[in-house]
């Protein structure tokens, strides 16, 4: 497991994944863990198993999520999910809910693996101009996850987030402040 964390000590946080371009370092260079630091939120960027400094990993993206949690004494998270990671988070959703305090969604592949019903508190994050993932997907996955709301960008693309990072921020203080 590779990653980057900021210096807060608790059992209680945001564990932030990252889309097949990027990795760990992104949420860094973006000033995601420095903006949850500065409001005393523990952040933990990972690396996903063949990205950035992680060697490729037999456990199942379920397993992978639950051994980080372990290894690094998360009892309970906001997991942020965009792109790719999706095919890790929404399985580890099924297996951990308990563990999972809440999900923000930020045009997450493997959409069909959604646990449909799931009463996890989720903030969904789109590009309006997607064109990996279309954005009439932010609805279809709402419709599966009645604890949700959604947040549009409007004139950005697939990393919406990356490229209003001001707005991205300010959306997930919101919600972590809320359910965490």
């Amino acid at each position: 497991m590779n990653g980057a964390e900021n210096d807060r000590a608790s059992s209680k946080g945001v564990l932030l994944l990252h889309g097949a371009r990027f990795q760990a370092k992104t949420w860094v260079d973006l000033g995601t863990l420095e903006v949850l630091r500065e409001k005393g939120i523990r952040a933990v960027a990972l690396d996903l198993p063949g990205y950035g400094g992680s060697e490729p990993s037999e456990l199942a993206p379920e397993a992978f999520l639950a051994a980080c949690l372990e290894t690094l004494h998360l009892d309970r998270v906001v997991l942020v999910a965009p792109s790719m990671s999706g095919c890790f988070a929404f399985p580890f959703v099924t297996l951990a809910q308990a563990k999972l305090a809440g999900a923000v969604w930020i045009a997450p592949a493997c959409l069909d693996a959604c646990p449909s019903g799931s009463e996890l508190p989720s903030l969904i994050v789109w590009g309006e101009g997607d064109e990996v993932v279309p954005v009439e997907a932010a609805r279809e996955l709402a419709q599966k996850l009645p604890r949700s709301e959604i947040q549009i960008f409007a004139g950005r693309g697939h990393p919406c987030y990356l490229e209003d990072p001001e707005r991205f921020h300010s959306l997930l203080e919101g919600f972590v402040g809320r359910i965490l």
